[in-house]
């Protein structure tokens, strides 16, 4: 009985630690504005993201960057990928 009642609570503590964990991974890109802006701003440091331009990637292969916001810093941040190019 107490080998049993052992299973269950580690049983149960599993499959409550695996269902909170799994729906907060998610490889949905941002879609909206405001979710491809505050993405990009994700992607490092605040000293470095508080003055970086902020650019939507081309809708199509050769085509322009889409400006969301003019920086000082010499730093361009992009949606949907977690590294940060300089120019």
């Amino acid at each position: 009985m107490i080998r049993t009642n052992v299973w269950m609570k580690l049983l149960t503590s599993v499959l409550l630690t695996a269902a909170t964990a799994f729906p907060q991974s998610s490889d949905r890109l941002p879609v909206t504005d405001a979710e491809k802006i505050a993405d990009a701003l994700r992607a490092g440091p605040a000293f470095i993201t508080k003055d970086a331009t902020v650019l939507d990637w081309p809708s199509a292969p050769g085509g322009e960057y889409r400006l969301f916001r003019r920086g000082s810093k010499r730093m361009d941040l992009s949606p949907g990928y977690s590294w940060v190019s300089a120019r």
